[in-house]
């Protein structure tokens, strides 16, 4: 691979955005515009304790693992069993499922099993109905079967999936893990931003140092990678190939990979687009576009003297 440009001191602003859009078809949940009963049914999962979650930290942080901002909370929630069924007007229905875990100030949803029919929807969005985030729909299916939606703010996340009049097929959905986030994430309510960054690191768009680096800043991406039963942030870039074919090859670090699974690597979520207008602290949140999944393509270990993972995207 030849040119792979590395963007060391000039880095996107970090921090959490709930501005994200992530691949999906948009539209509006049935519903926001139908009044439907709004007994729907809930799911409350407990969080671990603070003081487990402190000892965890402590642990990780002495192995020199990136920093946890969220973990898993185990489930094996499905249209099969659990939520709520309702007809709409207009022919066809909607499943409902809320899921809510305590002071979580974001939630994430993780599938082990997923695929959608055509014709069919589905939207996550947070309990005001300020974030709302699809629709997915078949075009989001994936040949591993799993998926990630990205994390719905605050401590309670709706799932709604839309079956059309009609149907000829059920929707695999399969929840069997919730991330809870703990850390790494801004209030909504609240969107001042209170941790600048440091003096080495300047914003993407703070000119003239940013100025020779606009082509290069739209194949960065921050990542909420999952490891196990822990979830992470860390950044990389779209790097391109000989053949100049824009295979979407993406190179980060190892230690952000080191213990991830093929199904952990399927439900990476990369944000795009994430940066600061200028050069000082935003004092609201960027927004980004987002993708999920990737698979392995090498490694260089700590131990090899070359910290690097190659990943290809799963989507373009």
């Amino acid at each position: 691979m030849k040119k792979i440009l590395l963007l060391t001191a000039i880095i996107l602003f970090s921090g959490t955005s709930f501005l994200f859009a992530q691949i999906s078809q948009g539209g509006i949940p049935p519903s926001f515009k139908n009044n439907l009963n709004s007994e729907v049914d809930r799911v409350e999962l407990q969080p671990m304790s603070s003081k487990n979650v402190l000892a965890e930290d402590s642990k990780f942080i002495k192995d020199g693992t990136p920093q946890r901002i969220g973990y898993s909370l185990n489930t094996a929630l499905s249209p099969e069993n659990s939520g709520t069924w309702t007809e709409l007007p207009e022919g066809g229905r909607i499943w409902q499922l809320q899921i809510k875990s305590p002071s979580a100030l974001a939630l994430g949803i993780y599938y082990d099993h997923f695929h959608l029919p055509v014709g069919s929807k589905l939207f996550l969005y947070n309990e005001d109905k300020t974030q709302v985030i699809g629709a997915f729909t078949w075009l989001n299916n994936d040949e591993s079967g799993v998926f990630a939606t990205e994390m719905i703010h605050g401590d309670i996340v709706n799932l709604e999936y839309v079956e059309p009049k009609k149907a000829i097929s059920k929707p695999i959905i399969h929840i069997n893990e919730v991330a809870y986030f703990y850390r790494g994430v801004t209030i909504q309510k609240n969107p001042t931003w209170t941790e600048p960054s440091e003096a080495c690191e300047v914003n993407i768009n703070c000119s003239p140092v940013g100025d020779n680096w606009q082509d290069e800043k739209q194949g960065v991406a921050r990542m909420s990678i999952k490891i196990g039963t822990g979830y992470y942030l860390c950044t990389g870039s779209l790097v391109n190939n000989t053949n100049q074919n824009c295979t979407p090859y993406f190179l980060s670090a190892y230690h952000c990979y080191e213990g991830a699974s093929a199904d952990d690597l399927n439900q990476w979520i990369f944000y795009f687009n994430y940066e600061s207008s200028g050069c000082t602290t935003p004092t609201t949140q960027p927004g980004a576009n987002s993708m999920t999944g990737a698979s392995l393509k090498a490694v260089g270990t700590n131990s090899g003297g070359s910290d690097f993972v190659l990943i290809q995207l799963n989507q373009t």
